[in-house]
């Protein structure tokens, strides 16, 4: 019986060999990453070892080799060009010159592949823990509740009539704008920030590390050391001073307005230049849905 008539059904340790013929080939550049994708859900969703024989048989030595030998370690060990001929019982001539496997180098190109999938795993939850602590933050406001507007963004809600009315500490006036604006040349001697996501309560701003963006949380007329991190710069520096507090205070009233929105449940500004020119993007949320506008530093609207 051969290899691709295998009615047999495979064994773990049979996906897996055949999973390592399919990841021995990529490394060697004989497959694309498309077709090594396409292999591999084949390998999981194969019913024989003939199916398993049939994805591999380009890959292995010769098509009369039953798909046991050619997968196992002590004759791939042996596979090379060059090599001795190599009989057995019931299995045909490995010969000089026969398409074989070389498995040196992969140890090297695994290791590499490993540490790009662990930097890429450790971004990952960096970037997801920035997008988490505003929400922590959130949580301990008094009288407050929490909703979802894009992925990645937390809306504080806050309690009934409340709205956006100016407060003493709210940073969606001029008064706590302005004081948001002279804390941050206070602490980095410059209003150049990289970007700023405000609440009325509280503010993520990432300021200019130099070599990184330093990311810091201002409340209640102080920075929260805790929550500091250092992440890569995205986009250019955005000046402060440029903003002036009475008109970016007048932005989510009338971004309100512009959506029909009486009575907003909360608000946030965003700037940044992130996507080339420096911008101000006001988000509004409603009952049922959360609606963004962008506008110029000078307050002109873009969208």
């Amino acid at each position: 019986m051969s290899a691709i008539s295998d009615p047999a059904r495979p064994s773990r340790r049979d996906r897996r060999r055949a999973q390592s013929l399919i990841d021995t080939a990529f490394a060697e550049d004989r497959l694309t990453a498309a077709d090594r994708a396409l292999r591999t859900q084949r390998i999981q969703a194969a019913h024989t070892r003939g199916d398993l024989a049939m994805i591999t048989r380009d890959l292995v030595a010769p098509v009369q080799a039953n798909l046991g030998r050619a997968l196992d370690p002590s004759t791939m060990a042996s596979m090379r060009v060059g090599s001795a001929p190599r009989r057995t019982g019931t299995a045909g001539v490995v010969g000089s010159g026969t398409p074989t496997i070389d498995l040196s180098g992969v140890g090297r190109k695994v290791r590499l592949f490993v540490l790009i999938a662990v930097a890429g795993v450790v971004l990952s939850c960096l970037l997801g823990l920035l997008a988490f602590v505003p929400a922590v933050i959130s949580a301990f406001e008094p009288g407050a509740t929490e909703s979802q507007d894009a992925p990645g963004t937390s809306v504080p809600r806050q309690s009934p009539g409340q709205g956006v009315q100016a407060s003493a500490a709210n940073l969606h006036t001029a008064a706590g704008w302005s004081g948001l604006v002279r804390a941050i040349k206070a602490e980095s001697g410059s209003t150049q920030i990289y970007d700023l996501v405000a609440y009325p309560q509280y503010a993520s701003v990432g300021l200019d590390g130099k070599d990184a963006v330093e990311r810091r949380f201002y409340r209640e007329g102080a920075w929260q050391d805790s929550t500091s991190v250092r992440t890569p710069i995205v986009g250019s520096l955005v000046d402060l001073s440029a903003i002036d507090a009475e008109m970016v205070a007048r932005l989510p009233g009338e971004t309100a307005r512009h959506f029909g929105l009486d009575d907003p449940s909360g608000a946030y500004i965003i700037v940044n230049a992130f996507a080339g020119d420096p911008r101000i993007m006001i988000y509004v949320q409603g009952d049922s849905e959360t609606r963004y506008r962008i506008y110029r530093l000078d307050g002109t609207p873009i969208s």
